[in-house]
């Protein structure tokens, strides 16, 4: 039996909605986005969550991970374990500096040592198709090779946890195949456990352990 690494007891999550009508007459209403939401997660697990757009798909990676409050229920997670959430997002990376130097900067506290870090760094880089282009300032990068280096900053994070939020969209077959070849690897051979968004059925139904639907788990929103 796998040890439980994450526990997700109903927790609900909302939103407060305004429409103003004029300046003296408005309207205040709450929606539901998550609403008793309960499962459990164990260790080197891959589970998919699937659901509509505005299912409150990514709102509940986002609690999970701690980006943004819930109002009711509770996360329990095992001591010192260590959660990431990785949106297709790029603000976060800065543009000016090129490859190499933003993986080291997002690095720079690892708790692997410098040499592993490096040597980490250029496995990912060969592997995704990017050494020739790690002297490259981020802004001069193509789409592709930015959620190249979202996939691969993810990965030397050293998280226990990750909750990849629809990273694989707009990636061409190669790099997906190669990145969730490398999820699976990664897993096995350190241990990591995976929650995985993906608008795809047939990418959850072969990659995942289990996938859950977002509608099951709410409680009749």
């Amino acid at each position: 039996m796998k040890n439980k690494v994450l526990e997700i007891n109903n927790i609900c999550k909302s939103y407060t909605k305004f429409k103003i009508f004029n300046l003296f007459n408005k309207d205040i209403s709450k929606i539901d986005v998550l609403k008793n939401v309960s499962f459990d997660i164990y260790e080197s697990e891959i589970v998919g969550i699937s659901g509509k757009n505005g299912s409150g798909k990514s709102t509940l990676l986002r609690v999970i991970s701690g980006l943004e409050n819930h109002e009711e229920g509770f996360i329990n997670k095992e001591e010192n374990i260590k959660i990431r959430y990785i949106s297709a997002n790029d603000r976060s990376f800065f543009w000016r500096l090129n490859v190499t130097q933003n993986l080291e900067l997002f690095n720079l506290y690892s708790s692997r040592s410098n040499l592993e870090v490096q040597e980490r760094m250029l496995y990912y880089m060969e592997i995704f198709n990017l050494v020739n282009s790690k002297d490259t300032e981020f802004m001069k990068l193509s789409s592709g090779k930015k959620r190249k280096l979202i996939l691969i900053r993810a990965l030397l994070s050293g998280a226990d946890i990750l909750l990849f939020d629809e990273v694989s969209e707009n990636l061409d077959e190669s790099s997906k195949s190669i990145f969730l070849n490398e999820i699976s690897r990664t897993r096995i051979d350190e241990g990591k456990t995976f929650i995985w968004v993906s608008h795809d059925l047939k990418e959850l139904s072969k990659f995942c352990d289990r996938t859950l639907k977002i509608s099951d788990l709410n409680d009749d929103i």
